[in-house]
């Protein structure tokens, strides 16, 4: 079986014939941008190693002093006294008055109290 543009016969073909495919396709840009992309997303991770380590140590001095500081604790303040609420006046005891105090209780067995 023969189809156009290959041969099927691969046991005699060259190392330099087995090569064509891959010569003829963009392999070595793809190669030469798949380095570009991890050289920046590793140039973007290492951007605070890379400024503090090489670029501007003074600065990173002064930034982790400033941190030190901020992470140190500020003296406890007092808490504000509570604000206790006025006294309640108590509740007068309740009274017999009314159309109340003059019925009498009946507790069902015919007895009145």
């Amino acid at each position: 079986m023969k189809q156009e543009g290959f041969d099927i016969k691969v046991g005699r073909r060259g190392p330099d014939k087995l090569l064509t495919t891959f010569s003829k396709s963009p392999f070595w840009i793809w190669v030469l941008m798949s380095l570009v992309i991890h050289l920046s997303i590793s140039g973007f991770i290492s951007y605070g190693f890379i400024r503090d380590h090489y670029l501007d140590p003074e600065g990173a001095a002064a930034r982790k002093a400033a941190a030190l500081a901020a992470e140190a604790k500020p003296e406890p303040t007092p808490a504000p006294k509570p604000v206790t609420p006025p006294p309640v006046p108590p509740t007068p005891a309740p009274t017999a008055t009314g159309p109340a105090a003059d019925c009498e209780t009946d507790y069902g067995d015919g007895q009145a109290e």
